[in-house]
């Protein structure tokens, strides 16, 4: 082959094409900081500091915290999913489910520290993830109650929700007795969307109001 027939290979320039697409899906990987090999395998470790927050994937050393914070009758009742009582066992159980969320896309959790303290105050998480929707959640230990941690937790978390995991969607709901959860949600531009009874984590009838936010016509 001459070297002019070897430039006008179809095969070469075939080559030289793939090799193109090739340098520019890396650049656009390290630009975005996003990898379409990478996304579906990222380790359970998350972590990222807000202003007063550290938000922080669970792991079972934070278990003997979770259940102090969790075993309050107070903080129980604002909730669907914790038992009362509810034991060490409880935690770690929990903290197993989080972790097999995590590896099929189903759910995220994190845990909500205070950055001076490094103390757990509470958590909050992504549930039931579906296509581009999914459902949030939260609760804080009652000794960290009406500090604005709520808010700051949750904002991060929808902008996460967002930015890294395509949701454009999220529903969040929260019992009719417990209006400083939907103060919360409001704040996050959250609209109201119906108010229904459901049973509540004992099975008696509650009065429960859903908000739904929009990310893509909303900006937090």
């Amino acid at each position: 082959m001459t070297e002019s027939n070897f430039e006008e290979s179809p095969l070469l320039n075939m080559y030289y094409s793939w090799l193109i697409l090739m340098f520019s899906a890396i650049v656009l990987s390290l630009l975005t900081g996003k990898s379409s090999t990478t996304s579906q395998c990222r380790p359970y470790n998350r972590s990222w500091r807000q202003n007063v927050l550290v938000l922080r994937q669970f792991q079972f050393s934070d278990c003997h915290n979770i259940q102090a914070l969790a075993s309050d009758h107070e903080v129980a009742k604002t909730t669907y999913s914790i038992p009362h009582p509810y034991t060490l066992e409880d935690a770690r159980s929990w903290v197993m489910r989080q972790k097999n969320g995590w590896d099929d896309r189903s759910n995220v959790s994190f845990g909500l520290f205070e950055k001076r303290s490094q103390e757990l105050i509470g958590c909050t998480s992504l549930q039931n993830i579906s296509n581009d929707e999914s459902q949030l959640g939260y609760w804080i230990g009652r000794s960290f109650w009406n500090r604005n941690y709520c808010t700051e937790a949750t904002s991060a978390l929808v902008q996460f929700a967002h930015a890294r995991l395509g949701i454009n969607k999220i529903y969040a709901e929260h019992q009719d007795d417990n209006p400083a959860s939907g103060s919360v949600l409001k704040k996050l531009g959250f609209a109201s969307v119906e108010s229904v009874m459901k049973p509540d984590r004992t099975g008696n009838q509650t009065l429960v109001n859903v908000y739904c936010i929009d990310l893509k016509s909303n900006c937090l």
